[in-house]
């Protein structure tokens, strides 16, 4: 028998996974099933997302070769419903350098597609659908205004 007490606590436990599953942010991971050195495709992606207001912001992390080529970045920009247009920033290239990149949330999957690639930035992952992260990231910083 569905008390009211317990539709109450349903309720509010659906709510809560129903918002989390609809928001872009959070932490997120791509992690490839085949192996780099024979296909040349990157292992794993992970991203950390914070949203202020209309301004989404981040890290990413990707890796290759097993882990021993490891790629971090932030990125940021404006975003609209589901979707978000990025600037990243390719931190460990040599020089620094910036690229663009789209975000887009279907269902409960993340699209990161790279529009613009960044000219020092071979190891930065070209697209890929990602999940919610199994493990907490850290954090990022509060978006620039």
């Amino acid at each position: 028998m569905l008390t009211a007490r317990r539709l109450s606590c349903f309720l509010l436990v659906a709510f809560h996974t129903i918002g989390h599953a609809a928001s872009i942010e959070g932490d997120w991971e791509y992690i490839g099933k085949t192996l780099d050195a024979v296909y040349g495709e990157p292992e794993s992606l992970h991203l950390a997302i914070r949203i202020d207001g209309k301004t989404l912001c981040g890290s990413y992390m990707s890796a290759y070769r097993g882990g021993m080529k490891v790629v971090e970045g932030t990125f940021q920009g404006k975003i609209t419903g589901n979707k978000a247009a990025v600037v990243y920033v390719a931190d460990s290239a040599e020089p620094r350098s910036t690229g663009k990149a789209t975000l887009r949330l279907i269902g409960s999957q993340l699209d990161w597609v790279v529009t613009q690639k960044a000219p020092e930035s071979e190891y930065v992952i070209q697209a890929a659908v990602l999940h919610r992260a199994s493990a907490r990231l850290e954090r990022p910083k509060p978006c620039e205004k």
